[in-house]
């Protein structure tokens, strides 16, 4: 299986947390730093475990890295919209419009096995969903939206492509004047 094949599968739950899920947790680590992101989940380097690193966002100098084994998100609250990017698309793909909740609520284990309960909001938030979506299967690539075309697109269309035409007839004019003229 490809990890391409991974990214579109639901990661399969974690039942026990080992030494393997350790390695797993510090690669993902090492690779979500190095490809310069705030999160990865295990789909994303072709494992089908539900496991997600997030670099979280605070106001002191020391950054935090949350491990969460089985992450799951048990209330949600308002909405925002804004673009995101992901390092398992291309970058031509990033800067698509991606509507979350402002604040969530997640409850997971550590990989010493404690079930934490946490709320975050704003960046962090978005993060943390973001990363429990790979974690079922989903890429912000399934919410752009469809090129639709619309009467008023084919009325723009239209106009551009006839203004075109006037101005190259203008100028194959000019040219044959010049032409004419000896210039």
């Amino acid at each position: 299986m490809s990890p391409n094949d991974v990214l579109r599968e639901t990661a399969q739950p974690v039942d026990e947390i080992g030494e393997e899920e350790q390695r797993l947790a510090e690669l993902m680590i090492n690779t979500m730093e190095k490809a310069g992101g705030v999160g990865l989940s295990a789909p994303q380097v072709g494992v089908s475990k539900r496991i997600s690193v997030v670099k979280l966002d605070r106001p002191s100098a020391e950054e935090e890295i949350l491990v969460m084994v089985n992450p799951e998100i048990t209330e949600r609250e308002g909405n925002v919209s804004r673009t995101e990017g992901c390092i398992s698309v291309s970058r031509k793909e990033w800067g698509i419009e991606v509507a979350r909740s402002e604040r969530v609520t997640v409850k997971y284990q550590t990989l010493e096995g404690e079930e934490i309960v946490l709320e975050e909001e704003g960046w962090n938030a978005r993060v943390i969903q973001h990363e429990i979506e790979h974690l079922d299967g989903i890429l912000i690539t399934d919410y752009a939206k469809p090129f639709k075309m619309t009467p008023e697109l084919i009325v723009a269309i239209s106009i551009c492509v006839v203004a075109l035409v006037i101005d190259i007839r203008f100028l194959l004019r000019q040219r044959g004047r010049q032409k004419d003229e000896g210039l």
